[in-house]
């Protein structure tokens, strides 16, 4: 299993101010499946990828109510993922159209 947390969303920094719990995400290869926190509640959900085209299915979320989280930019940016980019211990999920809407780090 590979640990990713976000570090930005569409080019802005994910803090601690915009969201006290950074939004992560965990990969399971064996099935495909990704889980983690949109910085706000639990989700899971399958992913299909092929080379280094990726794309998420629908994902079911806990619901709690959170004040501070970008957990609607965040699942806004996870749909609109298409393919991905890896380097090192960083991951950028890049829309149709080439731009990183996604950027994670290796925790």
């Amino acid at each position: 299993r590979l640990n990713w947390r976000v570090t930005q969303i569409g080019g802005q920094a994910v803090t601690s101010a915009s969201a006290p719990t950074a939004p992560s995400l965990r990969f399971d290869a064996q099935e495909p499946r990704v889980s983690g926190n949109s910085s706000c509640n639990g989700f899971s959900g399958s992913y299909g990828l092929q080379g280094d085209r990726i794309q998420f299915g629908p994902a079911a979320a806990t619901k709690r109510a959170c004040a501070h989280s970008v957990e609607t930019e965040f699942f806004g940016a996870l749909n609109a993922v298409r393919s991905l980019r890896h380097s090192g211990a960083q991951l950028q999920l890049l829309d149709a159209g080439g731009r990183a809407v996604l950027t994670l780090t290796r925790d």
